[in-house]
C-alpha cells in the first residue's frame, strides 16, 4: 500500500511538473537596437525582458497578451522615425477554409479529395498568395476586427498600422515612405495592417515550406500548437528590481521625430526613474552611426546630448515623450516613481538645440480642440494669441507638413494631448520622491535604498524640487512656442 502511495506521489509530482512545463513562457532577453527598415514581433507566447537600451529605428510590433519586463537600466527609445504598435484591443481571426470567390463553399489551399476544393490552384497553407486572400465578407483568410483610434484619419494608416509584406523572401519589413503616392511599387511589397504581420509570426509563415511540409499540409498552428490568431487583452509593460542592489529599472523614452508610439489598452506598473541610466548619448555627431544628427556641429552635439539627458534624468516614472506621434489610450500606470518630475509620465516639448524647419507652417485651428476654452465657451485665449505649428496632421485627410527629420526640432509631446491621443488613463500610487539614496555595504555589493530618516542634501542643482506626482508637463524654456493650452 505504501509502495501504491509513494508511486501515485511521484506520477502526480511529474503531473505538475509537466503542466508547468507546458505554462511556461520562454524569456527574450532585449538590448541593441532595431535598425530602420526592419520590424521586429513580440508575440505573447514569450516574456521579454529589456536588460539594457533596445533603440527602436524600424517598428516594433506587440501582440495582445504579450508581457515585457524591465530590468536594472533597461530602457526601450523610441528614435527619429521609429516606431512601436502596442494595441491591446487589436483582435485577427483566422479562418482555415474561407468562402471560394463566388461565396458558394468553403475553400481548401490543397484540395483533399472528396473535401472543399482549391479553385485558386494554392500550393498549400504556406502560401501567401493563400495568406493574402482577401474578397471581403467571410471571403477572406485573416479578418482583421480591430476598431481604429478616431484620431488616425484612415488615409494615415500607412504611417502608424500598415507594414509590408516582402513574398520574395517571406519577410515582414518596414513601410518606410508612408504617404508616398505608388508606394509600393514592387510587386513583391504588399501592404498588410500589422495585426496580419503577427498572425505572419505566429502561423511561422516565415519558413520556407520546403524545409517543414507541414506548413503546407495543414492549418496554421503556432509552436505550442494554438491557434495564430488573436483576441484583445492588456499588454503589461513591468518594471522589476534584480535584487535589493537594484536602483532603477524600466523607462520608455519617445523622442522627438519618433514616427509613432502607439499603445492602447496597455498597463505601466512598477517602473522607478532615478538618475544613473541617463549617461549615454541619444544622438552622435558620426555618419556612421545611426542616431546621427545631420546639420550640428560636434559641440551642439554634444550640448543636446546634455539638454536631453537633462530633461530625462530622474523624470517620468515610466515614460518620457517629447514627440506629438504618441497615443495613450485606456492604459493605466500603477506604483510607479521617479526621483524629481512626474512619477508616472512626463510629457515635454523638444529642447532648442535640434536643427529647425525653415520652410513656411500654417498653424493649428483655435478649434482644432473644441474642447479649450476660456470660461465663457470662446477658444482659448492662450491658444489664440499664441497659434500652435501644424506639424503632424495623423487625423486629417491631408498630406502630413512635415518629414520626421523637420518635425524634431518643433516636436511636441503636449501636442499629443491637444489633439486628443492621450484619453482615458488611470493613474494609481504613482510617486515622486526627493530623497537621498543610502548603500548598505554587504560583502563585495551595495544595497541601495532611499533615506527617508534624512532631508535630501542641498543644494540639489537643476533637480531642485519633486514635481508632478503622476504627470509633469512642460515647454522647452526659451521658445516661443512654449505657450500652450491643452486641458
Amino acid at each position: 500500500m505504501q509502495r501504491l502511495l509513494r508511486l501515485s506521489l511521484l506520477t502526480l509530482l511529474l503531473m505538475v511538473l509537466a503542466i508547468g512545463e507546458n505554462f511556461a513562457q520562454d524569456k527574450v532577453y532585449v538590448s541593441g537596437e532595431l535598425p530602420k527598415g526592419q520590424v521586429r514581433i513580440f508575440v505573447s507566447d514569450s516574456q521579454y525582458v529589456f536588460n539594457r537600451d533596445y533603440t527602436v529605428y524600424g517598428t516594433l510590433i506587440i501582440e495582445p497578451g504579450t508581457v515585457v519586463k524591465f530590468n536594472d537600466n533597461g530602457r526601450l527609445i523610441i528614435a527619429k522615425g521609429g516606431r512601436v504598435i502596442a494595441d491591446g484591443y487589436a483582435e485577427a481571426e483566422y479562418h482555415a477554409r474561407p468562402r471560394t470567390p463566388d461565396g458558394s463553399y468553403d475553400m481548401d489551399p490543397i484540395g483533399l479529395p472528396g473535401g472543399p476544393t482549391n479553385p485558386l490552384n494554392y500550393t498549400g497553407y504556406a502560401d501567401l498568395n493563400y495568406f493574402l486572400y482577401d474578397l471581403g465578407a467571410n471571403r477572406r483568410t485573416i479578418d482583421v476586427q480591430t476598431e481604429r483610434d478616431i484620431t488616425v484619419h484612415p488615409n494615415k494608416y500607412d504611417y502608424v498600422f500598415n507594414v509590408l509584406l516582402d513574398k520574395t523572401s517571406r519577410r515582414i519589413v518596414d513601410l518606410e515612405q508612408p504617404g508616398v503616392p505608388g508606394y509600393p511599387s514592387n510587386p513583391n511589397l504588399v501592404k498588410v495592417p500589422f495585426e496580419m504581420a503577427i498572425v505572419f509570426t505566429n502561423a511561422r509563415l516565415f519558413i520556407d515550406p520546403l524545409y517543414d511540409n507541414m506548413l503546407n499540409i495543414r492549418p496554421w498552428r503556432r509552436l505550442a500548437n494554438t491557434d495564430p490568431d488573436f483576441d484583445p487583452m492588456q499588454i503589461k509593460f513591468i518594471g522589476q528590481p534584480v535584487n535589493e542592489f537594484s536602483r532603477e529599472w524600466g523607462h520608455i523614452v519617445v523622442l522627438p521625430g519618433a514616427r509613432a508610439a502607439f499603445f492602447r489598452n496597455c498597463s505601466f506598473e512598477g517602473f522607478r526613474k532615478d538618475t544613473t541610466v541617463d549617461r549615454s548619448d541619444y544622438y552622435s555627431s558620426n555618419p556612421a552611426f545611426p542616431n546621427y544628427l545631420p546639420g550640428l556641429t560636434a559641440n551642439e552635439v554634444r550640448s543636446l546630448n546634455a539638454k536631453m539627458n537633462a530633461l530625462t534624468n530622474g523624470g517620468g516614472g515610466a515614460m518620457t515623450t517629447l514627440s506629438s506621434r504618441t497615443w495613450l489610450l485606456n492604459c493605466t500606470f500603477t506604483s510607479n516613481m521617479a526621483r524629481h518630475r512626474g512619477g508616472a509620465l512626463q510629457i515635454l516639448q523638444s529642447p532648442l538645440g535640434f536643427p529647425r524647419y525653415q520652410g513656411s507652417l500654417n498653424y493649428y485651428s483655435t478649434t482644432k480642440n473644441p474642447n479649450i476654452t476660456d470660461p465663457d465657451g470662446s477658444p482659448s485665449t492662450v491658444n489664440t494669441e499664441n497659434p500652435i505649428p501644424l506639424i503632424d496632421a495623423i487625423d486629417e485627410s491631408f498630406s502630413e507638413p512635415l518629414s520626421d527629420d523637420n518635425r524634431m526640432g518643433l516636436d511636441d509631446g503636449r501636442l499629443a494631448v491637444y489633439l486628443g491621443r492621450m484619453r482615458n488613463l488611470i493613474f494609481e500610487q504613482n510617486y515622486v520622491r526627493l530623497s537621498n539614496v543610502k548603500f548598505t555595504q554587504i560583502g563585495q555589493f551595495r544595497k541601495v535604498e532611499d533615506d527617508l530618516d534624512n532631508p535630501a542634501t542641498y543644494p540639489y542643482g537643476l533637480n531642485n524640487h519633486a514635481l508632478g506626482g503622476a504627470i509633469y508637463i512642460a515647454g522647452a524654456e526659451g521658445d516661443e512656442y512654449r505657450k500652450i493650452e491643452i486641458g
